[in-house]
């Protein structure tokens, strides 16, 4: 099954039958095997009824509001892409074909009212309520988007399985957007030209969406502003919080600095590289990250990337000829392993840039007290193991490392660079 489309309906029986029509001819041109399944949240005119004798699979709601008949219908799809779409037309069932001519250039597709190029008919107090909401959503969650509540897309079916769902309302059509992007994959706007519906009434009520959409706004707040979400660090180097971006730029510098002029000539692996900014600035470099979703973030800029654990690398003995470690060693609680496989990895000579917080430092004890009490998602409640300048210098030295020098980040973050003997 190359194709499933997914069509919510409520009390549509003077839409549902000629979209279904349309439909069928646009699939058709399109080619390959496709579905076209009709949720229904019980209606009740003939809307069924209608939907059976026009070819559609219909599936009778069972959970309620319009997040449990989309949630069923991408549960029950069985196509390689998923396009949901609203029953009222206000969704033109040939620019589905604009959408598949675009799959290859990201893993979903968002037809967007609000895309340069984009159009949006409706007027009055409902279509203002929608460009603002989107417009806080975006910059509150800092997101690439434009329009993050149309119900107009094209998924590929890997992006939603395993999704985790909390929404009730049309505030679903956010939460699914964002939880995706939080995982790394492709989003690409394609410029709608958004119609009014054709017959009947909107089933939103503004009341209640806007109670679940504040809910649902509030938790994605939290999931962007997690390590959990994929672009987290590329995010934090050009934060709007200040010492955020200072931080995240210094030590870029530093790092690449004790790097130096020579990293198309040598082997580079960043352990643990998450979706900093170093890795990406490194386009020849082998990165290795625990977390797939990061991985799939950096596909734009790097193409050497490997999902593995840093204390069971799959490289052989002196793979490299430097290795960076950033803000990677206090996250384990137990890091012997991980240290032997960093000494392990890198050649004779070679050099290890290793970055992580010195807890004996009264800049990073007040930042760390800040942080666990007001950014409780973020990183600080992440560190586990304390290192000191004093410890760490010795377990360089335990391991057979010479120091070759270091530097802090605001006298917080201690970088260390040191040569294995």
């Amino acid at each position: 099954m190359e194709i499933s489309v997914v069509i919510p309906t409520y009390n549509e029986a003077g839409n549902i039958g000629g979209l279904l029509v349309e439909l069928r001819k646009v699939l058709a041109q399109i080619g390959g095997e496709f579905e076209l399944l009709v949720i229904d949240g019980h209606s009740t005119d003939r809307t069924r009824e209608i939907a059976q004798e026009s070819g559609a699979r219909v599936l009778l709601q069972q959970g309620p509001g319009y997040a449990a008949a989309l949630h069923e219908g991408l549960d029950t799809a069985q196509g390689e892409y998923v396009v949901t779409m609203d029953a009222d037309f206000s969704h033109s069932p040939d620019f589905i074909r604009t959408m598949w001519e675009n799959r290859q250039e990201a893993e979903v597709l968002i037809a967007s009212r609000f895309a340069p190029g984009g159009n949006f008919q409706q007027k009055g107090f409902r279509s203002f309520l929608s460009l603002v909401l989107n417009w806080v959503s975006v910059r509150i969650l800092d997101l690439p988007l434009r329009d993050i509540s149309s119900g107009f897309r094209m998924y590929h079916r890997g992006t939603f399985q395993g999704l985790v769902l909390k929404s009730s309302n049309y505030d679903i059509l956010e939460e699914i957007i964002i939880r995706i992007l939080c995982q790394g994959y492709k989003i690409k706007e394609v410029p709608l030209q958004y119609r009014t519906r054709k017959s009947g009434s909107s089933k939103a009520r503004l009341v209640k969406f806007a109670i679940s959409y504040t809910k649902t706004i509030t938790r994605m707040w939290r999931l962007r502003n997690s390590i959990a979400c994929a672009d987290y660090d590329h995010r934090a180097f050009n934060s709007r919080i200040f010492l955020q971006r200072y931080w995240q730029r210094k030590r870029h510098q530093i790092i690449m600095e004790m790097i130096g002029a020579s990293t198309g000539a040598i082997n580079i692996l960043d352990a643990g590289c998450s979706a900093s900014k170093i890795i990406q600035d490194l386009p020849a470099a082998t990165g290795l990250e625990i977390m797939i979703n990061k991985l799939r973030f950096l596909r734009k800029t790097n193409n050497k990337l490997v999902n593995a654990d840093i204390a069971k690398m799959p490289f052989k003995e002196s793979s490299f000829d430097l290795v960076i470690c950033s803000e990677v060693v206090e996250h384990l609680a137990d890091d012997r392993a991980a240290w032997l496989e960093i000494k392990r990895v890198l050649k004779k000579d070679g050099v290890l840039i290793i970055g992580t917080p010195d807890y004996s430092s009264l800049v990073w004890r007040t930042l760390g007290f800040v942080y666990e009490r007001f950014v409780p998602v973020a990183y600080g409640e992440e560190h586990v193991n304390h290192y000191t300048r004093k410890t760490l210098f010795a377990k360089l030295t335990d391991l057979g490392f010479k120091m070759a020098g270091f530097r802090y980040v605001a006298g917080g973050e201690l970088i260390v660079k040191a040569v294995k003997e």
